[in-house]
């Protein structure tokens, strides 16, 4: 494990934990550029969701089946850190424990409909534990 990574592991249990939310949706909402980790593989490595997020002090949102952690930047340092430095070192895999999904444009040129309306997020069709749709309201995701 790198410096980073054992300085946040064994930070001082009365530091400030982090704001990581449980939403009761079934369905979650893409923003952006969306981090998508699988709940269950994130129980198997450390216990609960809650543990992670207070130990690697991540902002996310939660509905107990998947984690979303957004970012509005583009190029995402912010993501690729978190999984360079915290996901693989936990050995979690691409596909198989998380994925990103970007947030599609639900209108197009002259505020037409964008032809994704009623399709899979592309980029979403070869991870087999999410479901996801682009819909005029937005995109959504969800656990299969």
């Amino acid at each position: 494990m790198n410096d980073m990574i054992k300085a946040i592991a064994n930070a001082d249990s009365t530091a400030q934990q982090t704001s990581h939310f449980y939403v009761d949706k079934h369905e979650l909402s893409v923003h952006i550029y969306t981090l998508v980790i699988r709940g269950e593989s994130i129980r198997k490595v450390t216990g609960s969701i809650s543990a992670f997020c207070n130990r690697f002090r991540l902002h996310a949102e939660t509905n107990g089946r998947l984690i979303l952690i957004s970012t509005m930047s583009w190029p995402c340092d912010y993501i690729h850190d978190v999984i360079l430095e915290i996901l693989q070192p936990l050995g979690l895999k691409n596909i198989i424990d998380y994925t990103i999904v970007v947030e599609q444009a639900t209108v197009g040129v002259g505020f037409e409909p964008s032809e994704l309306i009623g399709q899979r997020i592309p980029g979403c069709e070869e991870v087999s534990w999410l479901g996801s749709a682009v819909r005029a309201d937005g995109c959504f995701i969800w656990a299969w």
